[in-house]
């Protein structure tokens, strides 16, 4: 069984940035949370993963993407 709500720590991990960074987020409400009996604050998992979805910034010019093969085989086409 998956675990869907984290803690603070995990759900810092989870997305790479500081607990500190984290609660400030909280703070600010900038990031999607649920507070558990007036104090525990838990992260879900799904949400978290929607809000980080939902902030990418795209590029404007998209011709400069690559293909995730083509990444691959430019990469490992390179000479020493």
């Amino acid at each position: 069984m998956e675990k869907r709500l984290l803690n603070i720590g995990e759900a810092s991990e989870y997305l790479g940035i500081k607990v500190t960074t984290l609660r400030s987020w909280c703070s600010r409400k900038d990031i999607p949370y649920h507070k558990i009996n007036g104090r525990m604050v838990r992260f879900d998992i799904h949400q978290l993963d929607q809000w980080l979805e939902e902030s990418l910034i795209k590029p404007q010019n998209s011709d400069n993407i690559l293909e995730p093969g083509l990444a691959k085989l430019q990469i490992s086409s390179k000479r020493i």
